[in-house]
């Protein structure tokens, strides 16, 4: 590859052997594409051809994280499975935050009380909520009736 890229030949652009030397670096990566799509059309038919067709009514009934299924858009909503989500993409950010303070902390390029101070508030502040929480018991688990 060197000797065509420092040779004579790409003196003159019209003889096309410098476009077909690049072209040819991506043979592999279109090999692999044409792989991953005939793997993903195998899998599809197979899956429509091959796979049982025994269908009950437990199997084609909405199912919907263990609420009831409800004939009417309008039926009443338990709220208990929003408050464990809602804590948990509140502790899921929280983590997203201090997982890197916790790296540069490591590191000591974060030694300083301002930003320890800001850490301590912003984990305050999640640990006031969560301890709300707790208190008003919004996070037992209640049986559906």
């Amino acid at each position: 590859m060197a000797t065509l890229i420092n040779g004579p030949l790409l003196a003159r652009p019209d003889r096309g052997l410098y476009m077909s030397s690049v072209a040819s670096e991506y043979f592999p990566l279109a090999v692999l594409l044409g792989v991953a799509l005939l793997l993903v059309w195998v899998t599809l038919l197979g899956n429509r051809f091959l796979a049982p067709k025994r269908a009950s009514v437990g199997k084609v009934t909405n199912y919907e994280c263990g609420e009831k299924a409800t004939p009417g858009a309008r039926g009443p909503i338990d709220v208990q499975y929003y408050m464990f989500v809602l804590t948990f993409l509140i502790f899921d950010v929280e983590a997203m935050f201090l997982i890197p303070f916790a790296i540069k902390f490591k590191d000591g390029d974060l030694v300083t009380a301002g930003v320890i101070l800001a850490a301590a508030v912003f984990v305050g502040l999640i640990l006031v909520g969560y301890l709300y929480e707790i208190k008003r018991k919004l996070l037992t688990w209640r049986t559906l009736q």
